[in-house]
């Protein structure tokens, strides 16, 4: 699978999961789908590292400047938006 069918993956995975109750901004979701390609990729969890494996074609430094606004954003819901991973690492865990 590439990096772009890997994002692309990811992208419509989340849109369907934060559906209905749990529903975000499309931007957001595009995000977190870059930054879980970077860290799946490129095994780290730096920004500067993930970025250099999202498949976007914008300046590195533009890309990490984006996940640096992500994570200090006050409408992303730690909650709502990693509750989905926590489970389903606890799962597999078990």
């Amino acid at each position: 699978m590439t990096p772009k069918q890997l994002t692309r993956h990811f992208k419509n995975t989340l849109l369907a999961l934060y559906q209905g109750e749990h529903q975000v901004p499309k931007k957001l979701v595009v995000t977190l789908a870059l930054l879980l390609t970077g860290v799946f990729l490129g095994r780290h969890v730096q920004l500067w590292q993930i970025a250099v494996w999202a498949p976007v074609p914008i300046q590195l430094l533009s890309l990490v400047r984006r996940f640096e606004r992500w994570v200090a954003n006050e409408r992303v819901d730690i909650a709502k938006f990693f509750k989905p991973f926590v489970l389903a690492m606890h799962a597999s865990l078990g």
